[in-house]
C-alpha cells in the first residue's frame, strides 16, 4: 500500500510529465527544497492593447512546485526544526534563488526554505 508521500509524488510527477525516478534521484538536505520551476507568461497585454515584454517590466518572483523537501534545519543546540512546506505545494520564490540542476534532461532547482516568499493556494 502506497504512503501519502508516495501518492503526492505520483500526482506531482504526472502533473509535470516527469518520471518519478527523476524526483527520487535527488534528496534535499537540511532546509532545502527540490522545486520544479513553472513557466510564466512571456508577455502581457494591457487593457489598451500595449504589449509589455518581459524586459520592460519589474521582475516578479518565480513560481514553482515543490517536488521534495529536506528534513529541516538543525540549530546550534542540535534541535531539528521541521520544514513548514510539504511536497506538492505551489510556491513563490526569489528570481535568482537556488541552484539549478538538470537530471535526465529535466531542469529543477534546490532552494532554501527561507527563500520562499509565499505558498499559493
Amino acid at each position: 500500500m502506497a504512503t501519502a508521500a508516495e501518492n503526492i509524488l505520483t500526482r506531482v510527477s504526472r502533473k509535470l510529465g516527469l518520471k518519478a525516478s527523476v524526483i527520487g534521484k535527488i534528496a534535499p538536505m537540511d532546509d532545502r527544497l527540490l522545486v520544479q520551476p513553472l513557466k510564466d507568461d512571456e508577455e502581457q497585454v494591457t487593457q489598451s492593447g500595449i504589449v509589455l515584454v518581459k524586459t520592460g517590466r519589474v521582475e516578479p518572483p518565480s513560481r514553482g512546485l515543490v517536488l521534495a523537501v529536506g528534513p529541516g534545519r538543525t540549530t546550534d543546540q542540535g534541535v531539528l526544526i521541521p520544514m513548514k512546506l510539504k511536497t506538492g505545494a505551489e510556491i513563490l520564490f526569489g528570481k535568482f534563488s537556488g541552484t539549478e540542476l538538470e537530471v535526465e534532461g529535466v531542469k529543477v532547482l534546490l532552494v532554501r526554505e527561507a527563500d520562499v516568499f509565499a505558498v499559493l493556494r
